[in-house]
């Protein structure tokens, strides 16, 4: 039995108080042992219930204490652990871990004070029991989260396989594809995402480039067409100006020498030379007559201007081989090649006849650059002092006209350019006696 005392008061009418008496009351300590081993203590750890340290203590065991004792230490110090509470408490901790050697296996002390009566609550808690709830969690969390970590992983990959397989697919059809071979075998799928617009555009570009291909071909095969046409176009062009044969047929007083150079396959460039015989014979057996010569330059290129060339060239063939003065025969051919001219095209030419037996040579030129003679002591002069408008116009063209004795020595260059201010190739016809 343990007997409490506590004295009480009551206050007088200066706001002193007075004892007025004592109340006391008296604790069964069997009481105090029933309640404390009916006390729940809970899953884990072992408690006592110890009165103030005054003369010999009270300790009674709270719950399953005695038996939890005997399965975790049955050697423990009771007395020990109660005077590391005290300090504890006096330190005002309230939990700490035990010191080595205190216990078999490591466990924490939590103490705590009873407000009214001074008594002590002090529980020993196994450290492998406190923190096997922790670790359980733990361990719960790192298989939930290396769970949750492989299906993670199983998705990526089956993402990852479902990104990648189309692709492959794709990059083994491209693969496939060779310069001659362009008919790529996309794989079809209904997809509408990345993938699915790459496949449409892959194949979208597959159909252009075989029509870009066949256009292509086509269009190579139109100009190797064409490209052979304009050799024929040439060729035959070539041979409408006076061969090597026509020089030789010359009298023998008379050389010839001409080239045409043409900037593109064909052009309007012409020069054209022929021998008109009279049927006389000079006292040196030499026959008489007159050499014909003319050099035109038709305005634009390619094959207008060829075709414009021919039929430029079969006038002054037809035209010219009457013997006709070179200023009337001009202003026939343009009053011929006005006729239908829609296009406007125009031509600049000089033409000159030379009488063999004399040595007169008259010359006209209708917009054209007139020839450079250079005489036997190597003085060099126009022919003409000015030049035209050019023919094919249909106006009256002014067709600038001169005459000249030849002389044995005399050379003459005719250039096919119309204009000393454009750079163009030239044709060069040089006329001699020997």
């Amino acid at each position: 039995m343990v007997t409490y005392s506590v004295p009480f008061y009551r206050k007088l009418a200066d706001a002193r108080r007075a004892m007025a008496g004592v109340v006391t009351a008296d604790l069964d300590l069997n009481w105090v042992k029933t309640t404390s081993a009916n006390a729940s203590l809970g899953p884990i750890g072992m408690g006592w219930l110890s009165s103030p340290s005054v003369g010999e203590p009270f300790v009674v065991p709270i719950g399953a204490t005695a038996e939890r004792i005997g399965k975790f230490d049955a050697s423990m110090n009771r007395d020990a652990i109660r005077k590391i509470g005290e300090e504890m408490l006096a330190k005002k901790v309230t939990f700490r871990l035990l010191p080595r050697g205190t216990t078999a296996k490591r466990a924490y002390l939590a103490a705590r004070n009873l407000e009214t009566l001074g008594w002590q609550v002090m529980l020993v808690i196994p450290k492998a029991e406190l923190l096997a709830e922790a670790r359980e969690l733990l361990t719960r969390q790192l298989l939930l989260g290396a769970i949750g970590l492989i299906l993670l992983i199983a998705a990526t990959s089956a993402v990852s396989a479902g990104i990648a397989r189309p692709i492959r697919a794709l990059a083994a059809a491209v693969g496939k594809a060779r310069e001659d071979e362009l008919d790529l075998e996309l794989p079809e799928t209904p997809r509408r995402d990345e993938i699915g617009v790459l496949t449409e555009a892959l194949r979208r570009m597959g159909s252009s480039l075989r029509e870009h291909i066949r256009l292509r071909a086509q269009s190579l095969a139109e100009q190797a067409r064409l490209e052979h046409d304009l050799k024929i176009a040439a060729s035959i062009q070539q041979s409408m100006l006076p061969m090597r044969a026509a020089a030789a047929d010359m009298p023998a007083s008379i050389q010839i020498a001409a080239a045409l150079l043409p900037a593109k396959q064909v052009g309007g460039d012409l020069y054209d030379y022929f021998f008109i015989p009279d049927g006389g014979v000079d006292a040196g057996g030499r026959r008489d007559g007159k050499v014909f010569l003319a050099i035109g330059d038709v305005s634009d290129k390619g094959i207008p201007a060829a075709l414009f060339m021919a039929r430029l060239s079969a006038l002054l063939r037809v035209m010219g081989a009457g013997g006709e003065p070179p200023d009337r025969l001009l202003a026939a051919i343009n009053a011929r090649l006005s006729e239908g001219n829609d296009a406007c095209m125009f031509v600049t030419i000089g033409c000159a006849l030379l009488d063999v037996a004399t040595g007169r040579i008259r010359y006209a030129s209708a917009g054209h650059e007139p020839p450079l003679v250079r005489d036997a002591k190597g003085a060099v002069r126009s022919w003409l002092r000015r030049t035209a408008p050019r023919s094919a116009s249909k106006r009256s063209p002014t067709i600038s006209f001169g005459k000249d004795r030849w002389r044995p020595g005399m050379r003459s260059c005719c250039s096919r350019t119309a204009s000393p201010k454009r750079k163009r190739r030239t044709v060069r016809c040089s006329d001699s006696t020997g």
